[in-house]
């Protein structure tokens, strides 16, 4: 529940989503939306409730097995590599020379004579 309270996103929707539910003139304006936020927190819990015990049985199932955790540990290792591997400077800024101009390439303007090649 203290994360639904302390989520930015989550008092954007009810301030945007929930008043079209709401009339404004009606007296009781104020407990309709406290009555629709304290359903969708419900719901929330519920959900996540149900993504726990559904984890939980998958859990046993996978710990238990070392071939699937050796895949999975292997798979994991792959990714944070990739991710590395993709996340490393580029080769392009090294390999310019004193014109800032990358060796071997003519720079991209269309006029010889302001570019000066």
């Amino acid at each position: 529940m203290l994360i639904n309270i302390l989520n930015p996103k989550l008092t954007l929707f009810f301030f945007a989503f929930l008043p079209q539910f709401v009339d404004p003139g009606e007296t009781g304006a104020l407990p309709r939306m406290l009555l629709l936020g304290g359903v969708f927190m419900a719901v929330t819990f519920v959900v996540f409730a149900a993504y726990g015990v559904l984890a939980a049985s998958v859990r046993s199932h996978v710990v238990s097995r070392p071939r699937v955790m050796a895949w999975l540990r292997r798979s994991f290792a792959g990714s944070f590599v990739a991710r590395g591997r993709r996340s490393r400077p580029s080769r392009r800024g090294r390999a310019r020379g004193r014109s800032g101009v990358a060796r071997g390439r003519r720079p991209r303007c269309g006029n010889p004579e302001l570019c000066g090649w």
